[in-house]
């Protein structure tokens, strides 16, 4: 399924997922989700006896840890409402549910790749002011250039726009595990996978019955 969903998003060649670099973050996004995706819905299916009516439960969870929780951070982290003190911790309860990390996790690369291409396009309007020339390594060229100002004093002209320049395009980090990195989402859904997996095997193997009883044994 993963690859079959990366090759309909390489073929259409849309801005994010047109190159390697691009489509192999989506690739480790759904792969980690697919790892701690199907121990967690095993877990959950534990809980149910019919498994109809578990299928249509699980679908019911899955779209409010999706989508739902996704719309609810989004609009408390809004700048209109001013609710991040309660979106920011929100997130982390939130990251417990693979659905919800990886609908996070690919915005945010939507997000940086969408910052990415407008600084790229920027970029030259500052190619003249620090004598480079505009190609495909005129951000990096630029950026190198703008950590050697200091920008917290005062700044005028192509000085204030470079600085400008420097705090929105030259710290993006894709696997950054603040702001609109995916870092913290790719930790998450690796433990949620680790976790749900050695819970799954406890249950399978009766393992914590086995030391229940073994301990109740031994005190008689």
């Amino acid at each position: 399924i993963t690859a079959l969903l990366v090759a309909v998003l390489a073929a259409y060649q849309k801005d994010g997922y047109s190159n390697w670099s691009e489509l192999s973050r989506v690739i480790q996004l759904l792969v980690l989700f697919g790892f701690a995706a199907l121990p967690f819905t095993y877990l959950w299916s534990l809980l149910f006896q019919v498994p109809s009516t578990g299928l249509v439960r699980l679908a019911i969870l899955y779209i409010i840890t999706g989508v739902f929780f996704f719309m609810a951070f989004f609009l408390l982290d809004s700048e209109l409402w001013d609710l991040q003190y309660i979106a920011k911790p929100l997130n982390y309860v939130f990251l417990l549910f693979p659905h919800y990390s990886m609908a996070r996790g690919l915005s945010n690369l939507n997000v940086l790749q969408s910052t990415l291409n407008i600084c790229t396009q920027r970029v030259c309007d500052f190619t003249d002011f620090l004598g480079v020339p505009c190609n495909d390594d005129s951000l990096n060229n630029i950026c190198a250039s703008a950590t050697q100002l200091n920008c917290d004093a005062p700044r005028t002209g192509g000085e204030q726009g470079l600085c400008s320049l420097k705090t929105a395009c030259c710290d993006i980090n894709f696997y950054g595990f603040t702001g609109n990195g995916i870092g913290i989402n790719l930790v998450a859904l690796g433990v949620i996978g680790v976790v749900s997996l050695i819970l799954l095997l406890c249950f399978e193997y009766r393992l914590i019955q086995n030391i229940f009883f073994k301990f109740k044994k031994q005190q008689r």
